[in-house]
């Protein structure tokens, strides 16, 4: 179910180097402050991160995210927004 107080995104990252993501999956308040957020590496494996839990290596932001257009600006990498939906899905299977 959507809420109006969140926004959710996947942004692809186009060629990633070693150690970077293929995809990350985003829910942001309307701030921009990341609230959950999904990494997703070429060889499938995930890293995970909320506020009271998180995968070894990933943490939330410091500081608010830039928006969608901003982030498009920049060629290596592909954003673009998602339902509520698709974002619990990727969650769910990060969390497992």
């Amino acid at each position: 179910m959507e809420n109006s107080s969140t926004l959710h995104e996947k942004v692809q990252l186009l060629n990633p180097v070693r150690n970077e993501p293929s995809f990350i999956f985003q829910e942001v308040d309307l701030e921009r402050w990341e609230l959950r957020k999904v990494e997703v590496y070429p060889n499938g494996s995930m890293e995970y991160a909320s506020e009271d839990k998180c995968s070894s290596r990933l943490r939330l932001s410091v500081e608010p995210l830039p928006t969608l257009v901003e982030i498009a600006q920049n060629p290596r990498f592909k954003p673009e927004s998602i339902t509520a939906e698709e974002f619990e899905r990727m969650w769910d299977l990060a969390t497992r």
